[in-house]
């Protein structure tokens, strides 16, 4: 079985990478998967300096994750009054 999985692109700035996706099935969770991708992720982007990803604010887990392994807040992205989408906050790691 997959226990976890990522994926991250640079942007137009090949020095800001965006994590796309990253996921641990809950019952692998606590066992230093996502701190693997993470470290699997910034090794596959030398070059870059930030490590961006958007977390739904509703998500107290990712964002408890996120903040752990280096991740400060950098604002809001949804716009409140965009009811198709949920609210999402902005998260980056300086790199290098």
């Amino acid at each position: 079985r997959i226990g976890g999985m990522a994926f991250a692109a640079a942007t137009a700035d090949a020095k800001v990478i965006l994590l796309n996706q990253l996921y641990v099935h809950p019952d692998c969770q606590r066992r230093g998967i996502g701190q693997a991708l993470l470290d699997e992720i910034e090794a596959s982007f030398p070059e870059a300096r930030t490590l961006r990803v958007e977390v739904e604010e509703a998500n107290g887990g990712a964002i408890a994750f996120y903040r752990s392994t280096g991740f400060l807040p950098s604002g809001n992205v949804a716009d409140a009054g965009d009811v198709a989408r949920p609210r999402t906050l902005s998260f980056e790691k300086p790199l290098g």
